[in-house]
This record gives structure tokens, sequence and C-alpha cells, in this order.
């Protein structure tokens, strides 16, 4: 396991989250820990019901969009330097609604994203 860890770590590559059945992390004193993940103690609160659902339609949103407005939003993310791809821009904005916030993305990128103003 150690010689896994120096090479992702070798190759920058930061380990979190879940992944089939283990859920990873990368602990600062004890390099990455994986282990199985358990199942919920409780259902779902209706709170998180209602976010799991909002993420779904946004999913479907996204992929009913015209291959040239995904690549609007990923030319703003990558032009303006945020880091995030595309499609995380806009959940962001589909979740948030700062239409001030990525008008300036956009303008930092020196692009457009048509129809922002219908999410």
């Amino acid at each position: 396991m150690r010689i896994h860890q120096a090479i992702h770590r070798l190759l920058g590559i930061v380990i979190h989250g879940d992944l089939g059945p283990y859920t990873m992390y990368t602990s600062h004193d004890r390099g990455l820990v994986v282990y199985l993940n358990s199942p919920p103690k409780t259902p779902p609160s209706p709170d998180q019901q209602r976010i799991r659902n909002r993420f779904r339609c946004l999913a479907t949103t996204w992929r009913a969009l015209s291959d040239e407005r995904k690549t609007e939003w990923a030319e703003t993310a990558a032009r303006a330097r945020l880091r995030v791809h595309g499609y995380t821009l806009f959940t962001w904005y589909a979740m948030s609604g700062d239409i001030a916030a990525l008008k300036t993305a956009a303008r930092i990128a020196k692009t457009t994203i048509t129809g922002i103003t219908d999410l």
C-alpha cells in the first residue's frame, strides 16, 4: 500500500471520496486512508432528498444542453481560470443564482453564456 501512496503523491493526485465499496481520504499524518463504506444508520431526511433531487434535475438539464452550450460553460470556466469544469460552474450557478458573479467570470473569460437567466 505504501508504494501506491508514493505513486499517487508523486503524480500530484489527491484521493478522496467514494469509489465502489470504499471510502478514501488523505490524512496529514497517516497518508491514504481506505475503509469499507458502511450503510447509513438512518434514511435520508426530506432536506437531503430535496437537495439530491435538485442535483439529479441539474444533471438531467446538463445532459440535455447542446454541445455548443456545454462548450460555452467549459470555456468560461477554463478561460476565467476557475479550476472547475463547465458542469461544475453550471451546477454552482443553478444552485446559487449568483448572476453577477457568473457575468464577471464570463467578462474575464471574454465569453458569453447564452440563456443564463433561464435556469
